[in-house]
């Protein structure tokens, strides 16, 4: 697999609709995107869900807050940014079956792929490089609640920047 190549392509879609949204929606402030919902069985592995969110669209429940809840979040799902990857993921899928010995490897790449995308948009959007609405403390983030809690934690880690992390408290709860 073309990690460079994979990576590439996933920032450009999600820096895409991510400056659409910005440009659609500019009475919002558009603080967060995060990546969430990844599948895979035995024959295919699929695009994970692509979403953002605005502090308008930000509720306190009884269980917590929506902040860093993607499932609940104004754009759950861009299904454009996905779709746009379905050429990436078909390669993907080509490989993780043929070679199934190695599968667990494939998605462990995979999900640190996804990681440094999410630091690069983290980067890129806090400099005003994707919209220049977006806030200064802007982040990308992977949020995967279908995992594991310690997995989960360490994909959050893994995609978000230490320094930016300890600058976004809610955030850091979850790492």
């Amino acid at each position: 697999m073309d990690w460079r190549n994979f990576e590439q392509q996933w920032f450009a879609q999600a820096s895409r609709a991510l400056s659409a949204l910005a440009a659609a929606n500019p009475e919002e402030r558009l603080y967060g995107a995060a990546f969430h919902l990844f599948y895979s069985d035995g024959a295919k592995v699929l695009a994970p869900a692509f979403a953002a969110n605005v502090e308008s669209a930000v509720r306190v429940e009884a269980w917590g807050s929506t902040r860093y809840e993607p499932p609940e979040w104004k754009w759950d799902v861009i299904d454009e940014a996905s779709a746009a990857m379905a050429s990436q993921y078909e390669a993907l899928t080509a490989e993780f079956v043929g070679h199934q010995d190695r599968s667990d490897a494939i998605l462990n790449d995979h999900d640190h792929a996804i990681a440094r995308v999410c630091r690069a948009l983290t980067s890129a959007g806090r400099k005003g490089d994707i919209h220049r609405a977006l806030p200064a403390d802007f982040v990308a983030v992977i949020i995967e609640g279908q995992r594991r809690e310690d997995e989960m934690r360490a994909l959050v880690r893994a995609s978000v920047d230490p320094q930016v992390l300890a600058s976004l408290p809610e955030l850091a709860e979850q790492a």
